[in-house]
């Protein structure tokens, strides 16, 4: 690893494993996109080891078409991968400024993601989750594909015959969600199924769950939409249903024979892609997004000299108990999080989505109200993994709360609400002008469930969806007794109930063969 400076110019995602910027690489006087690795994965051995297969497997890769990983170094004590930073946009954000591309747009996006993946696999690499926010259509009109994160190099076994479910669901191949080994032929579904989604504007195995999804694909007997098909040239539907063979010997057995085929029928058409005319929709797009957010900055700022509405009324009520507001009840709705994701993946700050009355508050901001009572303290809130807070059954803030929150003096009861776990109640005193700390942790009274199931499902629990099997870790939460249910379309459900023991892990193992549907 190599130690670089780096100045951050905006951080353009966060996800469960990495938060992605854009940066400039000072040394170089370059900017790059900047992969950081979580900080609370950091001494997570297996993450860090994925994280690091990524950037040696995409350092192999040397085309046009393949964003370009450069180094690998440490950026605030934590791995991190350093990529080319494409001007562009993903395929789609341009399928939604636009709307449905026809066949001229698809047969080159098509030779170009080929083209990539004809050099990755040549490299021992499969991407594994080919879809259209992976590909990028440049400002030099070249479509580059992104995010190798989840690629597996076929050279080191474990990585393709764990059985571990990886890839977005919607663009899975059929091997893929059954958790089988897979080759180079799941990239030629994934694309033919990327390429249907921008002809037609609609995912054709989409679905409000992960199962779902998954039973869609399980049950795709390769059946092209007649209505699309329609707007195809014969050759082209040919192209397209070869790509997208339920079973994968009956796909192309190389990213060079697809090349070719799509390659030498294409001649027979225009192939100047019209992206000007797309790129003029994107940008006045964005240029209405921008007018429009900046009105929204001037009234909402204009709103706030008139507006003395703080998180933590001066009149609040003073009680020792909670009444399960709607405010509270809602944030423990099963939608509240998102729903195939497992708790122990999250970081420090659980996402969570706010409700429109949701406002954060730091000391400094707290202090410059007006109306705020001259009797009051300040409240410093610590939650782990994360959580709605509310104060006197009045909503605060969704942590990690930045600085720390004006209350009056006096007794209040603090809640905790995490949808993983049960509600945690603290009363705490403030103190006139003094800080005082409030810090829950929901790990102290939780313990961990392990599911194994054959072939594989979807673990809910006390009708919460939680996960899907294969699991790469226990599930955490709060001990006591819960329904378990798992679900996979094939079969019938299966349902026990068991008891969580703090700090301890129960392990349910079961096989759907015995009871089919």
């Amino acid at each position: 690893m190599t130690q670089n400076s780096f100045t951050i110019i905006e951080k353009l995602s966060e996800g469960p494993t990495a938060i992605v910027f854009k940066a400039k690489q000072d040394a170089l006087d370059r900017i790059v996109l900047l992969k950081k690795l979580q900080a609370y994965l950091v001494q997570d051995d297996a993450a860090a080891s994925r994280f690091m297969r990524e950037a040696k497997a995409c350092a192999l890769l040397k085309s046009e078409n393949i964003v370009q990983v450069y180094d690998v170094t440490e950026f605030e004590q934590s791995p991190a991968i350093v990529m080319e930073f494409v001007d562009g946009t993903p395929l789609d954000e341009l399928l939604n400024a636009h709307g449905p591309f026809d066949e001229q747009f698809l047969r080159r996006t098509a030779i170009e993601v080929l083209t990539a993946l004809e050099n990755a696999h040549a490299n021992g690499v499969i991407h594994r989750d080919i879809k259209p926010s992976n590909i990028i259509l440049s400002d030099r009109d070249v479509t580059k594909v992104t995010d190798f994160g989840i690629a597996a190099v076929a050279s080191a076994p474990a990585l393709t015959m764990d059985g571990n479910l990886m890839g977005t669901p919607a663009y899975m191949s059929p091997e893929q969600a059954r958790g089988e080994a897979v080759d180079e032929r799941t990239d030629f579904f994934s694309l033919g199924v990327t390429l249907l989604e921008l002809a037609s504007g609609e995912k054709i195995f989409g679905g409000s769950s992960y199962a779902e999804c998954l039973g869609k694909i399980l049950n795709f007997r390769g059946e092209l939409p007649e209505a699309l098909m329609l707007h195809f040239s014969a050759d082209f539907k040919s192209f397209l249903a070869k790509l997208i063979a339920p079973e994968k010997a009956q796909r192309y057995t190389t990213a060079t024979e697809a090349l070719k085929e799509i390659s030498h029928t294409t001649t027979a058409h225009a192939h100047e892609k019209p992206v000007r005319s797309y790129r003029a929709t994107v940008a006045l797009t964005s240029l209405t997004v921008i007018v429009m957010a900046a009105l929204t900055i001037f009234f909402s700022s204009h709103r706030k000299e008139n507006n003395s509405f703080s998180p933590v009324s001066p009149t609040l009520k003073e009680t020792t108990a909670v009444s399960e507001p709607s405010e509270l009840k809602n944030s423990l709705r099963e939608d509240a999080v998102p729903p195939s994701t497992s708790l122990d993946h999250f970081p420090q700050q659980l996402v969570i989505r706010k409700s429109p009355v949701e406002h954060s508050m730091s000391a400094e901001n707290a202090a410059s109200k007006n109306d705020a009572s001259p009797d009051s303290g300040y409240l410093a809130i610590t939650c782990i993994p994360g959580g709605k807070v509310f104060i006197d059954n009045q909503f605060i803030e969704t942590t990690p709360v930045a600085g720390t929150v004006k209350v009056k003096a006096g007794n209040h009861t603090v809640t905790f609400v995490n949808p993983y776990f049960d509600p945690v109640m603290k009363t705490i005193t403030i103190q006139k002008d003094a800080q005082t700390d409030v810090k829950v942790n929901f790990l102290d009274n939780a313990g961990y469930l392990f599911v194994s199931a054959d072939p594989w499902a979807d673990v809910y629990i006390d009708g919460q969806h939680r996960d899907t099997t294969p699991l790469s870790k226990p599930i955490i939460l709060s001990a006591g007794v819960k329904k378990i249910r798992l679900y996979n379309p094939a079969f019938k459900d299966y349902e026990t109930t068991v008891t969580i023991i703090s700090h301890d892990t129960v392990r349910v193992t079961y096989s759907f063969d015995v009871a089919k549907k």
